[in-house]
């Protein structure tokens, strides 16, 4: 019961106007039953009784009436609601989107946590789930009506009626639980199939899959899962059906009952035609009624399981915990900035194993630090710490002696600008594209767009350009280098006093590389970065190297004397060094 009220509340929340529509129409469906229940017996009686011609045309044209005033409000009610289920149905999806974005970081990247959302987006049908509700409710209102009037003619009828209903609805249960059974592993199922497709249909792999001639191999992959998908669902099928054929041969013998029962009544206990008409409507209403009474339930008991992970989805934490500070409070009047890394240590939830461990490391004001080590290392754990998309299990971050958690998450990110390695752009205009959540300065736009080396690329639309052909048939495609270079423009744009750079010059051609080596002082000015990159020759125009390995920092300090040591990384520049001599 809980649950239907956290579903009832949740929908009240995304659309205070569904609940009541919902009501309205089981009004108007009680009413209904109600007029298609009694009119008959008082027309029915009248012809095999006295057969007044008036009193039948007053009843005829009283009903009539009553059901073109009950038609017409439920096709404008029916109208109504099917707008407002596809209204509905948006803002729900909005609401999801809402909270996915605003997620911990962990959980994104937890397969769990993925699958928790599938079942919570596949399974759990709230309108349906209304719909259940209300109407159960809406039966109830019909059967304490119609279950007064067959008591009054003879329980023994009611009981007939009851036990064939149970009978039935015995079998139905168990075809319900294996619909939910069926419906928890499709989804499985669904998610592995669809990832194969979406890989076919995803224009950025489009390459890899023709250079490595993929498309037997995946369409193997997809052949394979969908073998065991079949496979799971003929067996699913096949089950299902044998119960169906029960019910079939219950549906037939319940009938036999009720009306070989009613007619009884009328050869031996003198029952009217029209009372025979109305009983035979009472009781129709009555098993339809607990059917659906009992249906209404065992769904919503049956999708509890399913609302238990659709509550699990809304529950899990957003963000990491707010803090209180302003950027300001921290920045003083000197807006200079040190970051600080005292014994950091993280691991994933329900992971023994740390992925960083002891890190220790200091970043003064506007110093240029470069971060190298093997794959797996810890560098980009490093960097997510710093980005608050994770929080350390142990240790603290500081910047200017505060720990990073207290300060506001949205004033904190004004403090970074980020380049990723694994960048996004978004398909609307490269003007929204570099401005992102930014203030607009046109001319700063410009500027930012032609110091990335963009300057000749949008001479058609200029910044108006869109970017994709996803939303505009006249959108332009980018190149990995170009699109790294756009989220380089981005960077600058947003002139934050912490820049980090993942692996910037990843996707960049040689001469593009070497003109942001070249500018790079230029291009990050005086603000503090840290640089994250295989390529080590970066590490020669900057302050300080950290150098990670077995998920820690093994060593520190400046090219120049991380060369002399003759450690870690000079072993690895070494080596590196190699390939270009």
């Amino acid at each position: 019961m809980k649950n239907i009220v956290y579903i009832l509340r949740y929908a009240y929340h995304i659309d205070k106007k569904i609940l009541p529509l919902f009501i309205l129409q089981q009004v108007i469906e009680i009413s209904s039953n109600m007029v298609y229940l009694f009119f008959p017996k008082l027309i029915v009686d009248e012809i095999f009784g006295e057969g007044r011609l008036q009193y039948i045309l007053v009843i005829l044209i009283a009903l009539s009436i009553i059901l073109l005033v009950i038609t017409l409000m439920k096709n404008f009610i029916n109208k109504i609601i099917s707008k407002s289920k596809d209204a509905f149905e948006k803002k729900q999806e909005h609401y999801f989107a809402q909270h996915a974005i605003k997620l911990k970081y962990t959980h994104i990247e937890s397969k769990e946590v993925q699958d928790l959302c599938e079942r919570a987006v596949r399974n759990v049908n709230v309108l349906e789930i209304i719909t259940s509700t209300i109407g159960g409710i809406g039966t109830i209102g019909t059967l304490l009506v119609v279950v007064g009037l067959i008591t009054n003619l003879n329980p023994l009828l009611l009981m007939v009626v009851v036990m064939t209903v149970f009978i039935n609805v015995l079998v139905g249960t168990r075809l319900k639980v294996i619909a939910f059974e069926t419906g928890q592993q499709t989804a499985i199922y669904s998610r592995r199939i669809q990832y194969t497709n979406k890989l076919m249909l995803n224009w950025e792999y489009a390459k890899e899959i023709r250079i490595n001639s993929l498309h037997a191999f995946l369409q193997e992959k997809w052949n394979e899962e969908y073998k065991e998908y079949t496979k799971f669902c003929t067996k699913r099928t096949n089950k299902y059906y044998n119960y169906m054929y029960i019910t079939r041969i219950l549906d037939s013998v319940q009938y036999f009952f009720i009306y070989g029962l009613l007619a009884y009544y009328v050869v031996y206990r003198n029952l009217s035609m029209g009372d025979f008409i109305l009983y035979t409507g009472a009781t129709t209403q009555v098993k339809d009624g607990l059917t659906n009474l009992i249906n209404y339930w065992r769904d919503i008991q049956l999708k509890a399981a399913f609302i238990d992970s659709f509550r699990a989805y809304f529950n899990l934490e957003e963000e990491v915990k707010d803090g209180i500070l302003n950027v300001q409070h921290i920045l003083q009047e000197a807006q200079n900035i040190e970051i600080e890394f005292k014994d950091v240590g993280f691991k994933y939830p329900k992971m023994e194993q740390y992925v960083l461990r002891n890190v220790s490391c200091k970043i003064a004001n506007g110093e240029k630090i470069s971060i190298v080590g093997a794959n797996g290392a810890g560098k980009t754990t490093f960097i997510k710490l710093l980005c608050r998309f994770y929080e350390p299990t142990e240790g603290t971050i500081l910047i200017n002696g505060v720990s990073i958690g207290e300060i506001k998450l949205e004033e904190y990110y004004k403090l970074l600008s980020v380049v990723f390695q694994d960048y996004k752009l978004f398909p609307f205009s490269v003007r929204d594209n570099v401005v992102l959540g930014n203030s607009l300065d046109s001319e700063r736009v410009q500027e930012a767009i032609d110091i990335a080396g963009l300057k000749n690329k949008f001479l058609h639309r200029g910044l108006d350009t869109t970017i994709y052909k996803i939303l505009d048939e006249e959108g332009i495609e980018f190149s990995g280098g170009e699109g790294q270079k756009l989220v380089i423009a981005r960077t600058w744009y947003k002139d934050a006093p912490i820049v980090i750079l993942d692996e910037p010059t990843a996707a960049l051609d040689p001469i593009s590389e070497y003109e942001m080596y070249k500018h790079f002082n230029e291009f990050v000015g005086k603000k503090t970065t840290i640089f994250v990159s295989h390529r080590l020759a970066s590490c020669k125009f900057c302050d300080k190297v950290f150098v990670f390995d077995k998920n820690t920092i093994v060593e520190e300090g400046t090219h120049q004397a991380l060369m002399v040591k003759d450690g870690l990384y000079a072993a690895m520049f070494s080596k590196q060094a190699k390939f270009y001599t």
